[in-house]
């Protein structure tokens, strides 16, 4: 994610910043709540362009909200695989998901 953060937005994530990504199929066992979120981030990421690489190999659409500093993103492999990810403050972030590197 920082080499697609990077790619799209020309800057370094800030060294205050952090990912955190999530597969789909993660969250389908989970509360109302957090299905609610994923609604959030999936309508949030439709605002930007998706982009497609490789034949369908790769696909992702993100949206900046350059304001907070939080980016959110939506990546698709092989048409399969759906992961949802944002970039943040580290402090925003759970303490047990920081060590997570993407």
């Amino acid at each position: 994610m920082k080499g697609l953060f990077w790619y799209e937005t020309q800057k370094m994530l800030p060294s205050s910043h952090a990912v955190d990504t999530y597969l789909e199929e993660s969250l389908e066992s989970t509360s109302i709540q957090t299905m609610a979120w994923k609604q959030k981030l999936i309508k949030a990421c439709e605002k930007g362009d998706s982009i497609n690489i490789g034949n369908n190999v790769f696909e992702y659409s993100f949206n900046v909200d350059d304001p907070q500093g939080i980016t959110y993103w939506v990546t698709l492999f092989y048409q399969s695989f759906r992961f949802f990810s944002f970039t943040m403050p580290s402090d925003d972030i759970p303490q047990n998901r920081r060590d997570i590197a993407f």
